[in-house]
């Protein structure tokens, strides 16, 4: 997931709110980040994972060119070579420590000498630990492939440049100066295996180091390879001193190994160096030979210095090579017993040479400021007139300059037009020479069912010179005189070779017959005294094992007794220790028998314990599940009563509600009427005589409801009662001020009381019920007149409103 963040992050580098990496800070906390994945890796033996985030790792360093910290790159390069040893790389392995004590010697200001021993001790035992090149190092057997460019991809991760090697590893250790910081045990190893030619007392030098890097916990994982690497170095250096070693001998050089382990470590060495050894099991020895090339990893080595120049030379030249460094030592040694009475008798002659010339020597420097001064003056006058000539020679190349450049583009423009011109030439013949190809492939198609090797052979003869020159036609006809004439010669050929055969098989056969008959009289007879020879030697064998076997017999016979005697008393003894034997086995296995029967009863009884508990907690439970669900049933049907008792309190008290309500309603109404009655009672006042009304006229319709009980006959000449504040409306005036000022109570949810119309039977105003119209106007209801009606009250009640 990181893995894939980074690279979203490359891919949008301008996106807004976006993640530089290269911020030094940046760079630092993605560093760290995967470095904890990689420790997390390794804890959990993830290795493929590890080495895709140390790729990872290397392409941040790649990116930040410079990490700020060293000591992150310190712990990088720890990991790296940890991982690396895990996974076998031991030459990357030492690379990798040997970049991080470099790191260290840069960066670290002042190291510790016990940290710096440290870490040179490891970078140099894994130096030493680096098994020898392979002969097939650039390529794997197994997978198929060179392994070049994998082993430059590790390469690149340690930041190296080209692919380090065992040699240039320890070469650059011991120009650093390694043996100085690293224990004396360890130094020791190193001058054995590498500069030292002691193969007799190579494992005892190194035994001390073997045992301090053993008993070190940092240092023993390369304990075994340094091991391998003593044995291989023991070989080569073997090889060139010895023809042959015994077996045993080798054993005793490298005592740390046994035979079978040795066997293997030598055979694997011989394979994978491309030694020239061989192991002679019949001898038990090993053999160095001399006559087998050498293969390409000892001439690298050989090139290298990884193995002396002795080991790639024949036998004769190994010898020659011997003696040439023993005259050349021998002669070294003179050197030095001599070195005082050379070295005089060279500074005296030196002394004398210079005496002789010193006088001349003088007069030489002396002349020489004469000569340096006319040397002078000729070197300014030849100046000069090499300024003069090269002006002149500037202007004549300007010139030729100019009308070459004139003349090339003449040239070119030339050139670019034949170019044109060929080019166009050259498309057409192509394309004819294109398409007559086809043409002939397509006749060669058609004729390969019938098609031999000699037509084959025609068609090859086929040029581009003759596709070019000579038509389809041509050709085709070429093709059919070659093919006719190769398959003449062919057959001619055969038959010839055949007869040749023939002739020559039946001179062969009429000339051996005569020696086939000499060589098979010969064969039996030889094969019959062979036969003979046999059966006498079978009889002789035979007679003579007859009369060893009497011997033996008549020999074996006297102890026939004792033996039979030995016999019976070995018996009665071996069934003696048989019946004690069966006796304690019959009694150990009653014993059994008797425990696994107790232990059987007791099993049985525990078994129907624990199946009566079980059955009485099934009991229970079931009691205890029926009593729940009978709680429950009896919770249920008391809540369901429960409800049913609200549900009808609830429903009574509705009911007194509306009666209560009911009675009140009844009240009111019987309050309005008395109130209606009461004002109707005080708005009565004395009536006022009409001026022109008519003594037996009717009064007018508005009076009717207005009228109170008086005698008409007691004043028949005054004019009828007529209140001045009147609520009913009169003949001429509009709508009712009750009907103006006081709706009706259907107009607000009541009672509606029904409007005033005029009564055309009679010349007077009533109430008449009016019909209600089609639209959304409320029912009228015509209100009951009161049984309890007044003297003076015309049966109609006016409704209070609300």
């Amino acid at each position: 997931m990181v893995r894939q963040h980074t690279a979203r992050i490359q891919s949008q580098p301008s996106a807004p709110n976006g993640i530089s990496l290269t911020n030094s800070d940046t760079q630092i906390w993605h560093f760290e980040t995967r470095l904890r994945q990689l420790d997390c890796a390794m804890e959990l033996e993830m290795y493929n994972e590890a080495s895709k985030i140390v790729e990872d790792i290397w392409s941040l360093v790649m990116l930040a060119k410079k990490i700020d910290r060293p000591s992150l790159m310190a712990d990088y390069y720890s990991k790296t070579a940890e991982l690396f040893l895990r996974s076998g790389y031991y030459l990357f392995h030492a690379a990798a420590l040997y970049k991080r004590l470099a790191l260290y010697r840069e960066h670290k200001k002042a190291p510790s000498s016990e940290e710096l021993s440290h870490l040179g001790s490891k970078a140099l035992c894994a130096a030493l630990s680096v098994p020898l090149p392979l002969a097939r190092a650039q390529f794997s057997i197994f997978s198929g492939e060179y392994n070049q460019a994998k082993q430059k991809a590790l390469a690149s991760l340690l930041g190296l440049a080209t692919v380090p090697t065992r040699a240039s590893l320890i070469a650059d250790l011991s120009m650093g100066r390694v043996q100085t910081i690293v224990p004396p045990e360890l130094v020791t190893l190193y001058h054995a295996l590498e500069v030292d030619f002691q193969p007799l007392k190579l494992a005892q030098r190194v035994q001390p180091a073997l045992e301090r890097i053993a008993e070190n916990p940092a240092l023993c994982a390369y304990l075994e390879p340094l091991r391998e690497v003593v044995v291989s170095k023991t070989l080569l250096q073997l090889s060139q001193v010895y023809r042959s070693l015994h077996f045993d001998e080798l054993v005793r050089l490298c005592p740390f190994y046994d035979p079978l382990n040795l066997e293997r470590i030598v055979i694997e060495l011989i394979y994978n160096l491309e030694l020239p050894m061989r192991v002679d099991h019949r001898r038990q020895a090993i053999i160095f030979d001399v006559y087998i090339d050498l293969g390409i990893s000892q001439r690298d080595y050989a090139q290298a210095g990884c193995l002396p120049l002795q080991v790639a030379q024949t036998g004769g030249d190994q010898l020659s090579r011997q003696l040439t460094l023993f005259a050349q030592s021998l002669h070294q040694v003179a050197e030095l017993l001599n070195v005082n009475e050379s070295g005089n008798q060279t500074r005296d002659a030196f002394v004398k040479e210079y005496q002789k010339t010193a006088k001349q020597h003088h007069r030489d420097l002396l002349s020489r400021r004469k000569l340096i001064e006319d040397r002078k003056e000729q070197l300014e006058s030849i100046q000069e007139e090499r300024a003069r000539l090269i002006e002149k020679e500037e202007e004549r190349l300007d010139l030729e300059r100019k009308a070459k450049r004139e003349q090339e583009e003449a040239t070119l423009k030339e050139e670019a037009e034949e170019r044109t011109k060929r080019h166009l030439e050259e498309q057409m013949r192509r394309r004819k020479l294109k398409i007559d190809r086809e043409r002939l492939r397509t006749y060669i198609n058609s004729t390969a069912a019938s098609a031999s090797s000699a037509a084959t052979a025609a068609v090859a003869e086929i040029t581009e010179e003759d596709l070019e020159q000579c038509s389809l036609e041509a050709l085709v006809a070429k093709l059919h005189v070659d093919m006719y004439k190769r398959r003449t010669e062919l057959l001619d050929r055969a038959n010839a070779r055949a007869r040749k055969l023939d002739h020559l098989v039946r001179a062969c056969r009429l000339q051996e017959i005569p020696l086939l008959k000499e060589a098979a009289v010969a064969e039996a007879k030889e094969r019959l005294e062979l036969f003979q020879k046999a059966q006498q030697e079978a009889e002789e064998a035979s007679r003579r094992e007859h009369e060893e076997m009497v011997k033996n017999k008549e020999r074996l016979c006297r102890m026939r007794g004792d033996v039979l005697e030995l016999r019976k008393a070995l018996k009665s003894m071996e069934e003696a220790i048989y019946k004690e034997k069966h006796a304690a086995w019959e009694a150990v296995q009653e014993r059994l028998r008797a425990e696994r029967l107790a232990e059987k009863r007791a099993a049985e009884a525990e078994a129907a314990r624990l199946r009566e508990e079980q059955e009485k907690r099934e009991a229970e439970a079931r009691a205890k599940a029926e009593a729940e669900a009978k709680a429950k049933e009896e919770a249920e049907r008391e809540a369901a009563e429960r409800q049913r008792r609200e549900e009808e309190e609830r429903r009574k008290k509705e009911e007194e509600r509306r009666e209560r309500e009911l009675e009140r309603e009844r009240e009111r109404e019987r309050e309005l009427n008395q109130q209606r009655q009461t004002q109707k009672t005080a708005w009565v006042r004395k009536p006022v005589a009409s001026r022109a009304a008519e003594p037996d006229a009717e009064p007018a319709p508005w009076r009717a409801a207005t009228r109170v009980s008086q005698p008409a006959a007691a004043n028949p000449s005054a004019e009828p009662f007529r209140p001045r504040f009147s609520h009913l409306p009169t003949s001429n005036s509009g709508p009712s001020q009750e009907t103006r000022g006081f709706r009706s109570r259907g107009e607000f949810g009541g009672v509606t009381n029904p409007p005033l119309a005029p009564d055309t039977s009679k010349n007077a105003w009533a109430r008449k019920k009016v019909v209600p119209s089609t639209d959304n106007r409320p029912v009228v209801k015509i209100a009951k007149p009161p049984q309890n009606q007044e003297p003076d009250d015309d049966g109609w009640q006016d409704v209070k409103r609300h």
